[in-house]
């Protein structure tokens, strides 16, 4: 018999012990090529789960924005120079009846552009808060309230809440339950309330507007889950809003307790905000929790909703096996896109600094110049109006000496912020330079332009800019209101009409609109 020589063996060893660190090294490549591309499958679950969340805030937003609109409407003051003129409106030379008329022509049109709109109300301040006008949905048509129907609501949380708001402030509730007369109505109707305050030319408050609408056709971006995936959604007391099971929606509502803590033992961690999203795994039920908080209510920080996604462990594997296969050729083609993604987001965001202005987060000057000409031609060429604003902060230069340069940037924020709501979806806004800013707002004559720029300046006037030290800063702004082609045909003819006008406002003594 022959034997290995000691060379032989000593090679035959080394074999072993370098085939056993190959399959040792594959081994936990293969696991943490398993865990990433678990991981990835969780984060691109968690990515949908965020992005359906901005389009329920985006509907919210919306009613924040409508309600702002009628609260300033030529109807809606038009129908309280009536009232103070004993019935008359000498401005515009109607009666109180016709501008109650137009008001409610007005509610009916919005519902008939908002179908999720439920009710909308004008509700006076006189008489304990009786209702002025209310029209609503009534199955699938829309009705306007008769006069003798009408209810007092001035004891109603909302009224009195609302009253309390600034002219540029609105009141958004909870997801309720929609009562009548003080009942719940049945079958249930889960909605949400936004109201905005009707002030006077002194300030007074006039009356509130109120639109309810429907909770669930908020909620819509949640109606059509993936297969082995099931939204929902809970308030802060853990009362299920969204369910599989619409009958464990709203127990807490109507006197048992609150879905979310019969569930789940860690429903107090849950209900706790957190950015971004968390993730929990159920191995009980097979499945993983994705959740992530939504503060909707700019006026009410501890306001919030949860939102969750739970995912079959099923769901979660196959999208894994969608990144890769789950080999060393896997785990590199993994890691390229990995890189190629991470490359595409930085270059989105280098494109976003070089259109956007990196304080107010606006379109910058250079962005906004692009874009106008563009504007400019399409609007020659089909015959069509288009306006601008060129808008500056007064006596910008006292804030920034009196409470520091810091300051002064927060000012400008919360300017931005308030343009970016005011303006409509069509209309853009760009920080031009400093403490300068500019609206531009296609398919827009110069009368209403004027109109719009007059209300902006109101609600730039109502803003308050909280400091560190517990002091508030108020500021007002001077608007050169120029529209093409009364004031010229270039871009630079517009810009120019507009700065004569904003100096023109500023020399009358600031805090004004102004046309060349």
């Amino acid at each position: 018999m022959k034997f290995f020589s000691l060379t032989a063996r000593f090679a035959l060893l080394a074999f072993v012990i370098a085939g056993i660190g190959i399959l040792g090294i594959s081994a936990y490549s293969y696991q943490d090529a398993g865990a990433l591309l678990h991981k990835q499958s969780i984060e691109r679950m968690a990515g949908e789960l965020l992005r359906l969340s901005d389009r329920f805030q985006e509907n919210t937003d919306r009613m924040r924005r409508d309600v702002r609109r009628i609260a300033t409407s030529d109807s809606v003051i038009g129908y309280h120079r009536a009232v103070a003129g004993d019935g008359y409106d000498d401005e515009f030379n109607m009666t109180q009846a016709l501008w109650k008329q137009r008001l409610t022509i007005d509610f009916k049109l919005l519902m008939e552009q908002r179908p999720d709109y439920l009710q909308i109300r004008y509700i006076g301040i006189v008489d304990r808060g009786r209702e002025i006008v209310r029209v609503e949905r009534v199955g699938g048509d829309i009705a306007v309230v008769p006069d003798g129907d009408l209810q007092r609501k001035g004891q109603r949380d909302y009224v009195r809440e609302t009253i309390r708001l600034q002219p540029n402030q609105q009141y958004l509730s909870r997801v309720e339950l929609n009562k009548e007369h003080d009942s719940i109505v049945f079958p249930l109707q889960p909605v949400m309330r936004v109201a905005a305050p009707i002030h006077t030319k002194n300030g007074t408050v006039f009356g509130v507007v109120v639109i309810n609408a429907v909770f669930n056709a908020l909620a819509s971006p949640f109606d059509a889950p993936p297969a082995d995936v099931s939204f929902i959604m809970a308030d802060q007391k853990g009362d299920y809003l969204l369910h599989p099971d619409k009958d464990r929606q709203f127990s807490h509502a109507l006197g048992g307790s609150p879905g979310l803590e019969k569930d789940y033992s860690t429903f107090k961690q849950m209900l706790r905000f957190q950015e971004g999203y968390e993730f929990q795994d159920l191995p009980e039920q097979s499945s993983s929790l994705i959740e992530t908080h939504l503060r909707y209510n700019p006026l009410d920080q501890a306001q919030q909703i949860m939102i969750a996604a739970l995912v079959s462990h099923d769901v979660i594997d196959e999208l894994s096996q969608g990144y890769g296969r789950r080999d060393e050729l896997g785990l590199m083609a993994n890691s390229i896109q990995t890189m190629l993604n991470h490359l595409h987001a930085t270059q989105q965001e280098l494109e976003h600094l070089a259109t956007h202005d990196a304080l107010t987060g606006l379109y910058n000057r250079k962005a906004l110049e692009n874009r106008i000409e563009a504007e400019l031609h399409r609007t020659a060429r089909y015959n069509r109006s288009l306006s601008v604003f060129l808008l500056d902060i007064d006596h910008f230069k006292s804030i920034n000496d009196t409470y520091g340069h810091l300051s002064g940037d927060s000012v400008l924020q919360c300017l931005a912020k308030e343009l970016e709501v005011s303006i409509r979806k069509t209309d853009y806004v760009a920080r031009y330079g400093g403490e300068e800013f500019i609206v531009v707002l296609p398919e827009t004559p110069l009368q209403e332009a004027m109109g719009l720029a007059e209300r902006l300046r109101s609600s730039i006037a109502a803003l308050s800019v909280p400091l560190d030290t517990g002091k508030k800063i108020k500021m007002t702004a001077s608007i050169g209101v120029a529209a093409f082609p009364v004031h010229g045909q270039s871009w630079q003819d517009l810009l120019g009409a507009a700065d004569v006008a904003m100096c023109a406002a500023k020399n009358a003594g600031r805090d004004q609109v102004k046309t060349p």
